[in-house]
């Protein structure tokens, strides 16, 4: 391998060293390929290959004349310095030479080729597979669409998805050895492997999850042996379909039945290459994709686009699972390996791997960043292609528009998404005049004073924008120190533990006294306890770790919101890593830079990756805020410690990890960036009494300082009086207890519980969101509440309505399998049935009806106006029908088996006419008289409120809804004599169950369906036929 060249030595590898290779370039290294002997007859077929396209290209140049490697394919002006085809090749495509798009398909083949030879070399000597060159950063790259690749903006939550659909094509219970040939008789030639191929592509092409991810890594493994096998180095796959037949009898001498089967079925021979070339363009992970790549058209400038956009270091996690995946696609295309059993290995080699440990910031790392507000400018081209010793240090046209200013650097910084989640930036002293906004929100500059003695202080800074237009906000300076007023605070924690007393620092006298009077709600807690009527209990971590799931959600059951200390700690790596797992989410968040914090500080030409931080949190906060600033952040994603609330609480992840392989629940993983977040905050910043939206638990867990709350027990949670801000609002029966977290100290939080959250010291503290079967009850309230607007969440919620709205459709499939496969009576003490609701109770037959009323809703809660362009998907609307019927059903089996009696009368009750109808009523009745209430007004969403009145009246109308009615026009009497929303509520619980003896027969499982009236008129619409009055 020594003495035969890789790389034509006349050719100018501008280009090549533009592009982010998976190593450094083969011919520049001497290859120890002892450890992957077996793989030298690849490398040097596919050297071969790259020679002949080599000489191809040149072959017209003056012989010994020096040419540039795009040159030789007739696309002379298109590189500019430092840039090679990023730019460039977009900005000539309109006046290039003729047949551009095939002179690009030409010079993507080369490179590709140069791809796939430099990771064979890497796998063949390990050594060099972390030694990554070329340019050092990301750039914006386009979306190719058809192929579903936003999906890989995580590229952990692809391959589990991948995964189980995989399993659930019954792939690996029909291999060879099980259709009665006996491994020893399979072929391990290589004609038996690109037989089998064939033949399993042949009759894949259905368009499946699992049947197209298979098809994808067949079609790239069948790609890689046809340029393995082929004699004639020069020859390619030709353009049609007809020269494809003759080109594969000539290589594989005979013509069988598949091959004419696969031949019938791929309409475009050129789409057959994109499996494998976006898997070396971009990632083999890409395979994984839910779509049939073969049939797929992806602009072959697109991959060159996209392939070098990835620059950088990948990530070890990435490069870790891409090892996996090329070796067993090299493993086939040898011949060495029966194909179903290699792929098999891998698969199960990859479904072992924890992802849940993979920071956000590597399962991101694919993401396309064509949406990024640091796109780069296009600029003008320079014809002249330098030297390529001026690539070392590619140019960063950041300082095309601002590297004349001073506190700019040259440094591309990556976009991390955030939003003030749980709390926003409280009022402070500083104003803002004559602001003028960018296109987007970037990172700001350091501050800068001017001639004016005028704080200086530059907003976003847009380097597609124009250096004008960049937003300034002026903070008047003073001589004179903030008037700072402070109260002495002694905080309670955990009973075991003494208190300890602070100081909280306020700026301004009507914040002083707004905590003043908070702080007293909480002190007459600690003088005058009120016997009986804790909602707080203290569980130390071990013991905690010993209850049972049942015991978890008795404890839910009964109002009492945990709090949990001596939690184990959660730094790995060393006692900094929280400090920069934190500042890696709350920096961008608070919007400044302190380039006094990275090393060395001289240094911005270093990716955000490889800087080291090594300042702790606390000074980080101090540093680039103003002493008047109180800001409360939370990331839309988790940090790397985040956690997550203890199991015995969290129903929702019993339910996904239980119903993973049922019908309707195979498409979807659970939705962990918008149930878990991390947070940072500032000392003495608050936020005012809040209940988290969607009818979610929040659990939170202090990482960094101290944090105090004041918790709110209204008594009655199914009061509909509005939670106002102020405490004198809440009425005479309300309670409120303080809780002190410390580093070490988490609380999980009923949903609809309000608390006010203060932040004694500099702080950071993550959580999650959570849903639990013994308080749904609670949840149903709070998402009403927050529907009819008087419970209104945060101003940008980090919590996905999509996500809880799919998350409590998985709680309905749950229990759906948990009651009628009859598990609920066979196994009443597993810990399945102990996150489903007891329906022997009332509260548990309360929780379950307040999850089906959710779904009888799903619609109008999701703002559904059943128009085409409606607010949901046509998925999820087939999501939510599908729920609702099996609402439908678990209430007519809970008839079957079930006895109600009212407690006063002891006379037996129906389930639906006397207890569901009216309960589901009351939900009804509350949403019309608050929205018939706004529609009065002149709202800005007056209309819409009129809107859901009207969609919400007649989803409920028509033939069947007649005893819905009828309790709906109860309540409008009822309404009328009290005046009082609060009387809507609280639900039924004079009432008893008893099993029955025998269950009734199932007589309505065939009629029961999910949709509404709207529904049905809604897809006759589609189907063209009239709507049914």
């Amino acid at each position: 391998m020594d003495g035969q060249r890789t790389f034509a030595s006349y050719l100018d590898l501008t280009i090549l060293a533009e592009y982010p290779w998976f190593c450094q370039v083969p011919a520049l290294r001497k290859l120890d390929l002892t450890s992957g002997s077996h793989y030298i007859p690849f490398l040097q077929a596919v050297n071969e290959r790259i020679i002949a396209s080599e000489n191809r290209a040149v072959s017209n140049a003056p012989p010994g004349a020096p040419i540039t490697l795009v040159e030789s394919f007739g696309l002379s002006n298109a590189l500019i310095p430092g840039h090679g085809l990023l730019q460039s090749l977009v900005a000539h495509k309109a006046t290039s030479v003729p047949h551009f798009t095939a002179k690009i398909s030409n010079l993507a083949s080369l490179l590709l080729h140069y791809r796939l030879y430099d990771i064979v070399t890497a796998l063949s000597s390990p050594d060099l597979i972390c030694i990554p060159s070329g340019q050092p950063y990301k750039y914006s790259f386009p979306d190719p669409g058809k192929i579903h690749y936003k999906m890989m903006s995580n590229w952990s939550q692809v391959i589990q998805q991948g995964l189980k659909a995989i399993h659930q094509t019954s792939y690996f219970e029909n291999t060879p050895h099980q259709n009665g040939t006996h491994g020893g008789q399979f072929p391990l030639s290589q004609a038996g492997v690109t037989h089998y191929l064939f033949s399993s592509l042949s009759a894949r092409m259905q368009e499946v999850d699992g049947q197209s991810i298979l098809s994808n890594f067949e079609s790239a493994a069948l790609y890689m042996t046809i340029l393995y096998q082929t004699k004639d180095r020069s020859a390619d796959i030709p353009n049609t379909v007809n020269e494809l037949c003759l080109f594969l009898t000539d290589l594989f001498v005979s013509k069988d039945e598949d091959l004419d089967s696969f031949l019938r079925k791929i309409k475009k021979p050129q789409t057959f290459k994109l499996p494998l070339y976006i898997a070396l363009a971009v990632s083999p992970i890409c395979l994984f994709l839910p779509v049939q790549l073969m049939k797929k058209e992806v602009a072959r400038l697109n991959l060159l686009l996209m392939w070098q956009g990835l620059g950088g270091v990948r990530p070890q996690s990435l490069l870790h699972v891409e090892i996996k995946i090329y070796k067993a696609l090299v493993d086939v295309a040898l011949g060495i390996c029966v194909p179903p059993e290699r792929f098999r290995q891998m698969f199960n080699e990859l479904g072992s791997m924890s992802y849940d440990s993979v920071p956000f910031t590597e399962v991101e790392w694919l993401a396309p960043r064509e949406e990024s507000p640091f796109k780069l400018r296009v600029g003008q081209v320079n014809p002249q292609s330098p030297h390529p010793s001026t690539y070392q240090h590619p140019f960063d046209p950041a300082t095309t528009t601002a590297s004349q200013g001073q506190g700019h650097s040259n440094v591309s910084f990556e976009p991390i998404r955030v939003d003030d989640s749980i709390l926003d930036v409280n009022p402070s002293t500083a104003s803002q005049q004559g602001i003028k906004r960018s296109s987007h929100e970037a990172l700001p500059q350091r501050p800068k004073r001017s001639r004016k003695g005028l704080a200086v202080v530059h907003d976003a800074v847009d380097l597609t924008a124009e250096r004008e237009v960049i937003a300034v906000r002026t903070v008047e300076s003073t001589v004179q120190p903030a008037e700072r007023y402070e109260l002495k605070i002694c905080l309670s924690g955990p009973e075991p533990e003494p208190s300890c007393c602070s100081y909280a620092t306020f700026y301004s006298i009507s914040e002083k006294d707004r905590f003043q009077m908070i702080w007293n709600l909480g002190q007459q807690f600690l003088r005058n306890p009120t016997p009986g009527r804790r909602c707080v209990q203290f569980v130390k971590n071990d013991d905690l770790r010993a209850w049972s799931n049942s015991l978890g959600q008795a404890t839910l059951r009964g109002k009492i919101n945990v709090v949990v200390y001596d939690l184990p700690p959660v730094l790995q790596g060393g006692g900094s890593q929280l400090d920069k797992d934190a500042l890696r989410v709350i920096a961008p968040s608070f919007q400044r830079i302190v380039r006094a914090y990275v090393s060395p500080p001289e240094d911005f030409s270093l990716p955000m990756h490889d800087r080291e931080t090594h300042v702790m949190l606390e000074s980080f906060l101090k540093a680039v805020l103003p002493p008047t600033m109180k800001v409360i952040r939370s990331a839309q994603f988790p940090i790397s410690v985040a956690v997550d609330v203890p199991g015995i609480f969290a129903s929702h992840v019993m339910a996904w990890d239980a119903t993973f392989n049922q019908p309707w629940c195979r498409r979807h993983e659970m939705p962990l960036n918008t149930l878990r977040f991390g947070s940072g905050a500032t000392a003495s910043a608050y936020k005012d009494f809040r209940v988290a939206s969607q009818g979610f638990g929040v659990y939170l867990q202090a990482l960094v300082g101290v944090l105090w709350l004041l918790l709110v027990d209204r008594g009655d949670e199914e009061s509909i009086i509005p939670l106002e801000h102020t405490p004198q609002g809440h009425g005479g029966n309300v309670h409120y207890e303080p809780v002190r977290l410390h580093a070490g100290t988490g609380i999980i939080l009923r949903p609809g519980t309000a608390f006010f959250l203060f932040a004694v010291d500099h702080s950071v503290f993550s959580g999650s969101y959570w849903y639990a079967s013994s308080t749904l009850t609670a949840t149903a309230i709070s998402i009403i509440r927050e529907f009819v607007g008087s419970n209104p969440g945060p101003p940008s919620s980090s919590i996905d309505m999509g996500s809880a709205r799919l998350t409590l459709r998985r709680l309905v499939h749950f229990y759906h399998m948990v009651y009628t496969t009859g598990l609920y009576f066979s196994r009443r003490t597993s810990d399945e049935c102990a996150h489903t609701p007891d329906l022997s109770t009332p509260e548990g037959l309360e929780n379950l009806l307040s999850l089906c009323n959710l779904m009888e809703l799903g619609n109008i809660l999701a703002g559904d106006d059943y128009t085409h362009d409606g607010a949901i998907s046509e998925s999820e609307r087939q999501d939510i029908i599908e729920a609702r019927r099996l609402c439908r059903r678990m209430v007519d089996w809970v008839r079957r088996h079930f006895i109600i009696i009212d407690q006063l009368t002891k006379q037996e009750q129906s389930l639906y006419g006397e207890v569901w109808m009216p309960y589901l009523a009351r939900f009804i009745r509350v949403i019309l008289e608050s929205k018939a209430t706004e529609a009065r007004s002149r709202l800005p969403r007056s209309n819409e409120a009129q809107a859901t009145i009207s969609i919400l009246n007649a989803s409920f109308s028509g033939p069947g809804s007649e005893v819905l009615q009828g309790h709906i026009a109860a309540l409008d009497s009822g309404l009328a004599n009290s005046n009082s929303l609060d009387l809507l509520f609280p639900g039924f619980r004079s009432i008893s169950i008893q099993q029955r003896d025998k269950p009734l027969p199932d007589d309505q499982d065939d009629s029961i369906n999910g949709e509404t009236v709207l529904d049905a008129n809604y897809y006759r619409i589609l189907a063209g036929l009239r709507a049914v009055s």
